[in-house]
């Protein structure tokens, strides 16, 4: 895909994470779970601060990584940019998941 392209993708994508953020943060629970059993139980989850510091860090890095990585190329290999453009929306589904199970 080229570069100009997927960078706006990307953009756009990103973007709709805060937006989630700010219209729905007071509803988020205060942990996130990250785990389950067989069962169906949670086993762990992480305080909502840090998975939303983990979420954004994980983001930044890989579209970074990805950025640098085909900085020379004419454009990005397709995996690469679906996946980076698909994150904000993985974590929203996460965070939606999460106040519907609690």
């Amino acid at each position: 895909m080229k570069k100009n392209r997927v960078f706006l993708f990307i953009t756009l994508s990103a973007v709709t994470f805060p937006l989630f953020l700010v219209f729905f943060f007071a509803q988020l629970p205060e942990s996130v779970p990250m785990q389950f059993s067989l069962t169906g139980k949670v086993n762990w989850s992480l305080p909502l601060n840090v998975a939303l510091f983990a979420f954004v860090a994980f983001f930044v890095v890989f579209v970074g990584q990805v950025y640098f990585r085909f900085r020379k190329d004419e454009s990005y290999p397709i995996k690469d940019s679906v996946v980076a453009i698909l994150l904000p929306f993985m974590f929203i589904a996460i965070l939606v998941f999460a106040m519907i199970i609690t």
